[in-house]
């Protein structure tokens, strides 16, 4: 009797130790996490000569400091992305997913959403997946703070600036990789907010 009590008990343990690892697993999943704690650039690199300051719960390249980028220290595959981004009408910057090295930041082995109002070729302006597909909307956000919505689903990848659709991807190139922020050619960028959901 002892022995069948002491089974049931075993038994009872590792069905609620199964579903406990099932739900924890499903909630950490499907959590918001923030991958700038606005203070410092924690759990970030930096690639290139750009020396990004944090100040107010601002990710900031000030217009006198190289180029460069900032870059996630892990990989993600599945997931949505948000940020908020201020530009000025100099500035040349973006957002790039799935990069497999984070050595090699670039429109060709990453996907770049760009921010850049005023670029000479507009196909390439924000909200452009360069390279790929030029904005499907027109949205103006020089001086002022903007909502970058980036989703990364197995091939499709959608693009939303304040709401707005400017991209619908459905490219088999890349699955997987790291998360970097750029400013190139000068100008001021400023990045707040950045959260990722793992899909």
């Amino acid at each position: 009797m002892t022995r069948l009590l002491n089974n049931a008990y075993r038994i009872a343990s590792l069905a609620i130790f199964v579903v406990c690892m099932t739900s924890c697993s499903h909630t950490n999943k499907t959590n918001w996490q923030s991958l700038f704690d606005g203070s410092s650039t924690s759990g970030w690199t930096q690639s290139g000569e750009a020396i990004w300051s944090v100040n107010n719960g601002e990710l900031a390249v000030l217009p006198s400091e190289p180029n460069g980028y900032l870059v996630t220290e892990r990989t993600f595959a599945n997931f949505q992305l948000t940020l908020e981004f201020w530009p000025d009408a100099q500035v040349n910057s973006g957002v790039f997913i799935r990069c497999p090295d984070n050595k090699k930041i670039a429109a060709g082995t990453c996907y770049e959403m760009n921010i850049w109002d005023n670029h000479p070729n507009q196909s390439y302006r924000t909200g452009a997946i360069v390279k790929y597909q030029k904005p499907l909307a027109q949205v103006n956000t020089i001086g002022k703070w903007n909502r970058y919505e980036i989703t990364a689903v197995d091939n499709v990848i959608t693009v939303k600036i304040n709401g707005v659709v400017t991209g619908q991807l459905k490219d088999d190139y890349l699955n997987q990789g790291y998360i970097a922020l750029q400013r190139f050619n000068g100008g001021l960028i400023k990045f707040r907010n950045i959260k990722i959901k793992e899909i």
